[in-house]
């Protein structure tokens, strides 16, 4: 009986070595896989990547305070990124202004609120003015983690602004860039107030940026 116990507990134990084991491998190949699919995410070899236009958007997301928020999309007019060593060494956009496009349902045209009334709005002088400057530009300065800091021009105010949360993806040779920014309008002279003193517009925009290349 003693025997048997005995061999019942050094099999126990060994059984326990190997899940021990097995687990250790597998939290290592977890790891070492994850490394790899990071590590791989951008060449290491130098390579200039232009983007996809007709797939690359900004979407832009402005509030009045308490009440709700409008919404809506940008698209790319150019834009190419330089990588060197697996980071993003360079790298210019230029937005084109004018394809401004609320993709939010918070209007009433019984009231005379309607998309179009807000896009002429923001086009106009008190937003960004459109007709005198129909082009935003954003240049990289530098990368790193997932963050990437350039110089934001909009209205012909240029200012250093930092692209946080950077995810980038290799999907079969085709990459895909998503991050976010948040701007303060009244650098930029976008500086409208709402007439009606309850009603606050934001100070803040914020930006998420998809693009792919």
């Amino acid at each position: 009986m003693r025997t048997t116990n005995l061999l019942m507990i050094a099999l126990l134990a060994i059984g326990l070595s190997f899940a021990s084991c097995d687990s250790a491998q597998k939290s290592k190949d977890k790891k070492a896989k994850t490394k790899k699919e990071t590590k791989s995410a951008l060449p290491v070899e130098a390579t200039t990547l232009n983007i996809n236009t007709a797939e690359s958007v900004v979407h832009w997301t402005g509030s009045l305070v308490g009440v709700y928020d409008h919404h809506g999309t940008l698209k790319f007019k150019n834009g190419v990124i330089d990588i060197k060593d697996g980071v993003i060494a360079d790298g210019s956009f230029v937005v084109d202004m004018t394809t401004m496009k609320p993709t939010d349902e918070n209007y009433n045209p019984e009231e005379g609120s309607t998309k179009e009334k807000l896009v002429g709005h923001l086009s106009s002088p008190d937003f960004f003015d459109v007709e005198n400057y129909p082009e935003a530009s954003f240049k990289i300065k530098a990368h790193t983690g997932n963050k990437i800091v350039g110089q934001l021009t909009i209205r012909g105010k240029t200012h250093e602004e930092t692209v946080k949360n950077l995810e980038i993806k290799n999907m079969d040779g085709k990459m895909k860039f998503h991050g976010t920014m948040t701007i303060d309008r009244n650098k930029y002279d976008v500086n409208w107030k709402h007439p009606v003193k309850d009603k606050v517009l934001s100070d803040e925009i914020e930006l998420e940026i998809k693009i792919k290349g």
